[in-house]
């Protein structure tokens, strides 16, 4: 996407939804005559200092009718979000009084911005680099409070400290190479080297853990997913609407009755979770419910977490062999304790190593022991998590996965051919000038500001 960056741009920045106020933001060299055209006292603004919050009334330039009551905000280049001239206005958070103001400030010379396009001027004109701008999309999209102190670190820049050390050491490292390959002789040159080994080495594993921390953090990147899963009639649907505490589910004692996922967010233990209902594991000629079962087992390879729900009063089925394979992340409702006691299944759990509950699902007054009991082992899926402030999506892992990947080949070929180990660091380099945004092509950009919202 190519970007007229001489434009000026308009757009809604809160959500687009009612709401009592409203944030509009107008960014280019435009902004202060555009808006002023559209408000009065129009000489008010003009005069008023930047960063100074006054009340206006926003008006149609064609008939001088009032559209709103407003509070604006200026902000002169380069002191300002985007690093360009911005003005901020709050009004009422109306959808007609919305799209009434930005069609004004279109008519009177802005254009509507893309998705991320404040954030990406905002980039371009040196505010921020692309590690702070991930981490924006990264404070918006945070699924657990750990996600977000993470996010919060990156966009407060705490990822520099490690990431410029990186850097400052492997330059360090190329220019002592390559003076050795200029006067192989020097002895200062050669004690030099022995520590070169160790430097690049630690470099290398801290990079691999920061891989680690994604690759086990990925788990929840699009939601903290906790199917309740089982056989048919096992009591899924009562759990499901006993935690939602309405009857959001369809219970019944016709087997099959749940065929699709249907799922809600719910807050347990201070962590906000997607809960599912599934559909009964069983075998099945009904092509719809196949459908349903085969979303089920996909949903369980991406859970967080698995609430397995099994009668009381059944024996463990082949379906439920096969969901056990999942040890580490299931826990057990045994359910219909006030048919039998679940003896036997208790002692499975024991002999298992899952966490398990006893309950008749009916009973009210067993939510909160249910939602306790689940808000624990949540608590210790998540707990478990670390959340890299530096690795934090696809394209800083892969750019994590070449620097590891290029430096361990530098540790195999250390002990000759300087000239091949200068070009690993120096990809390495690369690497790094290309996670912080220093030698990102268009297309890369266009891929990262797609996934913003527009109005960031």
């Amino acid at each position: 996407m190519l970007l007229n960056i001489e434009k000026t741009i308009a757009a809604l920045s809160t959500g687009n939804v009612k709401s009592a106020l409203a944030v509009i933001r107008v960014s280019g060299k435009d902004a202060f005559s555009i808006v002023g055209k559209c408000i009065n006292p129009s000489d008010t603004f003009k005069e008023i200092p930047p960063k100074t919050i006054c009340l206006y009334r926003f008006t149609s330039v064609q008939n001088q009718r009032a559209i709103d009551q407003i509070t604006a905000i200026k902000y002169l280049a380069p002191n300002s979000y985007t690093g360009e001239n911005m003005v901020e206005i709050l009004c009422h958070g109306g959808e007609i009084i919305i799209e009434k103001i930005l069609s004004e400030l279109v008519k009177n010379g802005a254009v509507i911005a893309g998705k991320g396009e404040f954030t990406r001027r905002a980039f371009l004109n040196g505010k921020m680099n692309l590690v702070k701008v991930e981490a924006i999309q990264g404070l918006i999209n945070s699924q657990v409070d750990k996600e977000y102190k993470a996010a919060m670190e990156s966009y407060l820049e705490g990822y520099k400290q490690i990431l410029f050390k990186w850097k400052n050491t492997l330059k360090e490292i190329v220019r002592n190479i390559e003076a050795e390959i200029e006067f192989p002789d020097e002895d200062d040159i050669k004690k030099k080297k022995k520590n070169h080994l160790k430097k690049i080495i630690k470099i290398r594993k801290d990079i691999e853990m920061e891989i680690k921390k994604r690759q086990k953090s990925q788990i929840i990147e699009k939601g903290v997913f906790v199917p309740i899963v089982g056989i048919t009639n096992a009591g899924k649907s009562s759990l499901f609407n006993l935690m939602l505490e309405c009857e959001r589910s369809i219970v019944h004692w016709e087997e099959g009755t749940t065929r699709d996922m249907v799922s809600e967010d719910i807050l347990i233990a201070g962590e906000k979770i997607k809960l599912l209902d599934t559909a009964g594991l069983r075998n099945t000629s009904s092509n719809v419910e196949q459908i349903g079962i085969k979303k089920t087992q996909e949903y369980i390879n991406k859970a967080a977490l698995i609430i397995w729900v099994t009668p009381a009063n059944i024996q463990i089925t082949e379906h439920e062999k096969i969901l056990l394979k999942k040890k580490g992340k299931i826990i057990c409702i045994i359910s219909k304790t006030d048919l039998m006691d679940g003896d036997t299944k208790k002692k499975f759990c024991v002999a298992n190593h899952i966490p398990y509950f006893g309950a008749c699902l009916k009973d009210k007054h067993e939510r909160k022991r249910i939602v306790d009991f689940i808000g624990k082992e949540v608590k210790k899926i998540i707990g478990t998590l670390e959340f890299s402030s530096l690795v934090r999506n696809q394209r800083q892992m892969n750019l994590a996965d070449s620097m590891a990947k290029q430096l361990h080949a530098v540790e195999k070929l250390y002990s000759s051919g300087e000239e091949i180990i200068s070009l690993y660091l120096r990809n390495v380099l690369n690497d790094i000038g290309e996670m912080v945004g220093d030698t990102t092509n268009e297309e890369i950009l266009d891929s990262i500001f797609s996934e913003f919202c527009i109005g960031k």
